[in-house]
């Protein structure tokens, strides 16, 4: 659990502007034209799943069972556009969580959906 605070503090910290939950949802609705929320997304799943790797990698490093229970395990054939729906869904589902980091929103999300088994 310390590893995966220690990641979300790296996302957080990275920058002094971080998008929130009330942009992304905003961004996500009135901004037909432009696709770049869906970026955003797939950044922020790509960088979990840049993290998982790292996680297994030092396992086996350490010769231990690898945490992954927060970690996103995809189903096979997972299609970005389902993630997509997730997020949206989620925000929208979630008005009074909007305020938080929108990388943490998203993260929240797809943990709902596709947590790792313990």
């Amino acid at each position: 659990m310390k590893n995966i605070m220690f990641a979300l503090m790296l996302m957080f910290s990275s920058s002094s502007y971080a998008m929130t939950g009330n942009e992304l949802h905003n961004w996500i609705n009135e901004d037909s034209a432009n696709k770049g929320w869906m970026y955003y997304i797939m950044g922020v799943i790509d960088g979990q799943g840049f993290y998982k790797a790292a996680e297994i990698g030092q396992a086996e490093v350490e010769k231990r069972k690898p945490h992954t229970i927060s970690y996103l395990c995809l189903p096979e054939g997972y299609k970005h556009g389902q993630g997509f729906d997730v997020v949206k869904k989620y925000l929208a589902s979630n008005p009074e969580q909007r305020h938080e980091h929108a990388v943490l929103l998203i993260y929240k999300s797809m943990l709902d959906v596709w947590r790792c088994p313990t």
